[in-house]
């Protein structure tokens, strides 16, 4: 029996969460499909360096959140325009998992609505050649959770500048790099205009038919486990940052008032684990802004209060933001 739970949550922290508990705790004699929203955030694949695939100033300007999720695949936008959903099943491992098998029944689903998309190699799914959909997978001990996106009204403008990575630029590790690709919303090419509700019921109804799923309530008594699982994990720093994979930053700036900036970071686990900064100009040694830095989160609040720390003379401050400045 596969059964139904449809989100009532807007937070991606919770969603991914709820998915997660689902996962990892709910009875494996039945399968399970997810319908859920998450408002006005990114969410990065689990083997992503989050800051190298996200517009940091524009995220922090549009006050947009930033999540990370089990499963690998490159960087999506959520907003109310978009609709996710996902399978948890049983099966021994991916690669013997037929991954087109999860799509074929919606996009028969979106088919009854007069979208007719297809699939490409990746298991996204194409309108005329743009994405309306993207999908990624994680397995562990046997069970399969298959997800992905549904863009139905999304705004494709923030999406865009959301996802224009800002601070790649002398990032150098093995992360997982998103594959760009043009979108479109399923809205447009609609035979007949529907609002974001009415898709959401339609699809909601054809869903229920086509798979033949049975609604199912998470149990109140599960409600604190989802909550603590989404205050200690999802929505943590550590987990949206700290677990990027480990790199080095690189940054030069030159005909600055204090001379040539040269700055190489490690970073690991989030965290400044080696600093190399050269300049001419420095009122301080060079060192001395090095050592306060190792051990900081490669944040610019968390460099910032390091750099404060520091015993600068009157004018020096001006100084300690160009450094600051060469890590955003």
């Amino acid at each position: 029996m596969m059964y139904f739970i449809e989100s009532d949550s807007t937070d991606a922290a919770h969603n991914l969460a709820l998915e997660q508990h689902v996962f990892d705790t709910f009875d494996r004699r039945h399968d399970y499909f997810l319908l859920w929203q998450s408002d006005n955030t990114i969410v990065v694949g689990k083997h992503q360096n989050a800051l190298a695939e996200i517009n940091s100033a524009y995220v922090k300007r549009r006050g947009i959140a930033v999540v990370r999720r089990l499963s690998g695949g490159g960087a999506v936008y959520h907003d109310l325009g978009n609709f996710n959903f996902s399978f948890i099943m049983n099966g021994r491992d991916l690669a013997s998992m037929d991954l087109n098998a999860f799509c074929r029944p919606l996009l028969d689903t979106l088919a009854q609505l007069g979208v007719h998309a297809e699939l490409n190699h990746r298991h996204d799914m194409l309108l005329g050649g743009r994405k309306i959909s993207g999908t990624a997978q994680y397995c562990r001990q046997g069970r399969i959770l298959h997800h992905g996106t549904l863009l139905y009204d999304s705004d494709l403008n923030t999406l865009e500048k959301a996802l224009m990575p800002s601070g790649s630029a002398g990032m150098e590790s093995k992360a997982v790099k998103s594959v760009r690709s043009p979108v479109a919303n399923i809205r447009e090419n609609l035979r007949r205009d529907m609002t974001r509700g009415d898709f959401l019921d339609a699809l909601r109804a054809l869903l229920v038919r086509n798979f033949a799923l049975t609604a199912y309530e998470v149990p109140a008594s599960d409600h604190a486990a989802i909550e603590q699982l989404r205050s200690k994990q999802y929505a943590t720093w550590d987990w949206t940052y700290g677990a990027s994979p480990d790199f080095t930053f690189r940054r030069e700036r030159s005909a600055t008032p204090w001379g040539t900036f040269s700055l190489r970071a490690d970073v690991k686990k989030g965290y400044i684990s080696s600093v190399h900064l050269s300049a001419s100009g420095l009122t301080l040694p060079p060192e001395t802004y090095s050592r306060v830095l190792v051990g900081c989160r490669f944040a610019e609040d968390a460099i910032r209060q390091a750099l404060a720390t520091l015993p600068l003379p009157e004018k020096a401050p001006e100084a300690a933001r160009l450094a600051a400045e060469l890590f955003m």
